[in-house]
């Protein structure tokens, strides 16, 4: 059974409680009456806005998770903050091509993570969303992805090999660093990041500088 509250029904009754039993436990009450109206589809929790849903959290138990691009007859387009924060036990995750933005420490220290599948709509990627995804050794962005936050696949100590879509704008805030099995970046010849020659690539062992050619080297090939 879904419970689904106008927000007006919302408004009305957070004024009755505040009419009737204050500020403070009006507050209180409308805080737990909240939790207790969490929606749930399977092994996720979300929230909707606009018509379009956000995961906010993730109740399964691991290994391979597909990311559904529709809850409720509405499209998935966001992946939320923390939405999947330390779940350690997720070894697969694919994306669906419904969603758009990625967001801070979505998978941040999903330590199991070995294969990642990043949606082709995705234009966005939070801070440190896949931060210390240590076991992620192959890594695609697709065409569709202009930004990366800082530190974006920071500590993805076993990643070994990045192919970067041709509309990423920047490699700057360290968005690789400390990725220490990485030697080299392939980026396009139609990335705007080849028309930025005084940009750098971070990391927390050397400064990679582009473009010489179509790749990023760490030994100056």
């Amino acid at each position: 059974m879904k419970l689904s509250i106008s927000r007006a029904a919302t408004k009305t009754l957070y004024c009755l409680i505040w009419k009737y039993i204050g500020k403070t436990y009006g507050l209180v009450a409308l805080f737990l009456f909240a939790s207790a109206a969490l929606v749930r589809a399977g092994d996720f929790t979300y929230n909707t806005n606009s018509g379009t849903v956000t995961i906010t959290g993730y109740t399964g138990t691991g290994g391979v998770v597909n990311i559904p691009d529709t809850i409720a007859d509405k499209q998935v387009t966001k992946i939320g903050d923390s939405a999947f924060y330390y779940c350690a036990s997720l070894t697969r995750v694919t994306i669906p091509d419904s969603v758009l933005l990625i967001g801070d420490l979505a998978f941040r220290n999903c330590s199991n993570i070995n294969n990642l599948v990043i949606g082709n709509k995705v234009t966005s990627i939070g801070n440190q969303a896949f931060f210390s995804c240590s076991s992620l050794t192959n890594l695609i962005i697709p065409d569709s992805v202009i930004t990366i936050g800082n530190s974006g696949f920071g500590s993805c100590t076993r990643l070994s090999k990045v192919t970067i879509g041709n509309h990423l704008n920047s490699l700057i805030n360290g968005i690789f660093s400390a990725c220490i099995s990485l030697p080299e970046i392939d980026i396009p010849q139609a990335s705007p990041i080849l028309g930025m020659p005084h940009s750098w690539v971070v990391t927390a062992w050397q400064l990679l500088r582009y473009p010489i050619a179509s790749s990023v080297s760490t030994n100056g090939r």
